[in-house]
């Protein structure tokens, strides 16, 4: 039981890190004139990435515990591969801002 409420503990402060910056950045760097959408966009991510966690859970668990291993490391490898991308994608956008100022 204490798992259980360590893992929510530790999902609710990451959240309560996450969200004001995000929400900031967005507000800082969108466009003023779809400040609303962009918030929107904001909360729709996070909405869509809990549909996949869920339906990722889902997969991992249908096989039995056999399955959780795979599906782990598919993961990982989609991961990696988003931060390599959300790396690159942060040098073209600084270089957006430097050039904007």
């Amino acid at each position: 039981m204490q798992w259980l409420v360590l893992t929510y503990l530790f999902q609710t402060w990451g959240e309560l890190a996450l969200s004001p910056i995000g929400l900031s950045a967005f507000s800082r760097y969108g466009p003023k004139r779809y400040m609303g959408q962009m918030f929107g966009l904001w909360f729709l991510a996070s909405a869509i990435g809990g549909v996949m966690a869920g339906l990722l859970g889902g997969e991992a668990l249908d096989g039995g515990l056999e399955t959780i291993s795979p599906v782990f490391s598919f993961m990982v490898q989609y991961y990696l591969i988003i931060a390599v991308v959300l790396i690159g994608l942060s040098f073209v956008i600084k270089g957006a801002k430097e050039n904007a100022n």
